[in-house]
C-alpha cells in the first residue's frame, strides 16, 4: 500500500514547497515501515528538486518510461527520473527519492495523472532495490496546479485509478492551501463554471478516495504564506462571537522571531476532531463569511482569516461547546509560524532542508496538528 499526498493550491507562492518539506521530515522521522519518494511536479519553479538534490543527491538519476501492462508507450516522451537523496535525522542518515519529469514543462491532466502514479506504484520495487532503499511507503507530490486540473468532475477518469491497481488498495490526501481570492470565487451567488467544476470535482475525490475511516481525503491547510497581507493590527472583535472576541487578547504581544496572524496560534492548540467533508467545510467558510461586517467587503485581504476563525466557532456551537473554541476538525490545519529564516528557505543552496526544518517552531506544530 502506498500512501499519495497531493500538495494544491490556486495560487503561486503560498507555501506548496514547504509543506513538502514539512511532510517529508515528518515521514523520515517515522520511516521504519518504508521509504518516501518526492515527486516535483512544479513546472514553472521546480523549487523542490532543485533544494532536495542541492548538495545531498547520491549517484546518476535513474530514468523509466512510462509503460502499459501490454507494453504500449502511453505517454509519449514523458521520460521520468528517480534519483536517491539523503537526510541526517537525529544524528541517523536516512535516504529518500526525488522524482521529476525529464521534459517539467510537460502539462498533467486527470488522465496522464494516473499515468504519473501508475509509473511511479509499478517501477516502485526496481527503484528502491536498485538505490538500496527501504520499500516505498508514501509519495508527496509538489505541484503548481489546483486540484480540479489533477483530478476530473466526472467518474470515468476514476475507473483508471482501479485499473491501475491504486484504487482501492492506496491512501490517496489531498493537501490544499487556501488563499482569499479561492474562497471569494466560492461565494459567487451564481454558480459559474469555475465554482461548479470545484465543487463537482471535489464530490468525485471524496467519493471515490474515502476510506471506512475517513469520509474525505482532503486537508484544509491555512498558513502565513496566503494570509500575510492581512492587516496586523485589524480589530476584529466586532466580527467574531464571544468566545472569538479572546483570541486577540490571547495572542497580542507574542512577537518572537515570527510573525502570529491574528489568533493562529490559538487555532493550533485546540483539539482534534473528526474529518470534516469538502462540502461541509465551504458551507462553513460561506456561512461565516456573510456573517462578517460589511467593512470587510472592501478588504479582501483580511476575509480568510476571519472566515477561518468564525467558521470553527460555529463548528464548536454545533459540536455543542456554545461559544468556546475547543476544537478543530482534524483535516483544518491552521499554522501560524512565519519565520523570518524561512523567506529565504527556498533558495537553492541549504544543506538537508528537511532535516534542518525539525528546529523550526513551524515543523513542532505541523507534527503536532496533523492526524496520525
Amino acid at each position: 500500500m502506498i500512501n499519495w499526498h497531493v500538495i494544491t493550491g490556486s495560487k503561486g507562492g503560498i507555501g506548496k514547497t514547504l509543506l513538502t518539506l514539512l511532510l517529508l521530515e515528518n515521514f523520515l522521522e517515522n520511516e521504519e515501515n518504508g521509504s518516501t519518494f518526492v515527486v516535483d511536479l512544479n513546472a514553472t519553479n521546480a523549487d523542490s528538486s532543485a533544494i532536495l538534490l542541492h548538495q545531498t543527491a547520491i549517484g546518476q538519476p535513474i530514468s523509466q518510461f512510462q509503460i502499459t501492462e501490454d507494453g504500449k508507450q502511453c505517454m509519449t516522451g514523458r521520460e521520468i527520473l528517480f534519483q536517491k537523496a539523503v537526510s541526517s535525522v537525529d544524528g541517523h542518515i536516512h535516504h529518500y527519492v526525488v522524482v521529476r519529469p525529464a521534459n517539467p514543462y510537460g502539462l498533467y491532466d486527470s488522465v496522464s495523472f494516473v499515468d504519473l502514479l501508475y509509473t511511479i506504484k509499478r517501477c516502485a520495487n526496481e527503484i528502491t532495490n536498485t538505490l538500496d532503499i527501504k520499500s516505498l511507503k508514501n509519495v508527496i507530490i509538489d505541484t503548481n496546479y489546483h486540484f480540479c486540473n489533477l483530478f476530473s468532475d466526472k467518474a470515468e477518469p476514476y475507473r483508471f485509478y482501479q485499473d491501475r491497481g491504486i484504487l482501492p488498495e492506496d491512501n490517496m490526501t489531498v493537501w490544499f492551501l487556501w488563499v482569499y481570492r479561492q474562497l471569494d470565487k466560492l461565494m459567487n451567488i451564481i454558480q459559474d463554471i469555475e465554482t461548479t467544476t470545484i465543487k463537482l470535482t471535489a464530490g468525485r475525490i471524496e467519493l471515490n478516495f474515502r476510506t471506512k475511516n475517513n469520509n474525505t481525503p482532503f486537508m484544509h491547510v491555512f498558513n502565513p504564506g496566503a494570509l500575510i497581507s492581512s492587516h496586523p493590527d485589524a480589530d476584529r472583535k466586532g466580527i467574531m462571537e464571544k468566545g472569538a472576541s479572546l483570541l486577540s487578547s490571547l495572542v497580542k504581544g507574542k512577537q518572537k522571531d515570527f510573525s502570529n496572524l491574528g489568533g493562529l496560534e490559538v487555532l493550533e492548540e485546540l483539539s482534534k476532531g473528526e474529518y470534516i467533508s469538502f462540502k461541509k467545510w465551504i458551507e462553513k467558510l460561506i456561512e461565516a463569511r456573510t456573517q462578517i461586517d460589511e467593512r470587510v467587503n472592501q478588504d479582501p485581504y483580511i476575509l480568510l482569516l476571519d472566515a477561518l476563525i468564525k467558521a470553527l466557532l460555529q463548528w464548536n456551537y454545533e459540536k455543542g461547546y456554545g461559544s468556546s473554541l475547543e476544537e478543530r476538525p482534524c483535516n483544518v490545519i491552521p499554522l501560524s509560524v512565519y519565520q523570518d529564516a524561512l523567506q529565504y528557505y527556498t533558495d537553492k543552496n541549504i544543506k538537508d532542508p528537511a532535516g534542518r526544518l525539525k528546529d523550526f517552531d513551524i515543523y513542532k506544530n505541523f507534527s503536532k496538528l496533523i492526524c496520525g
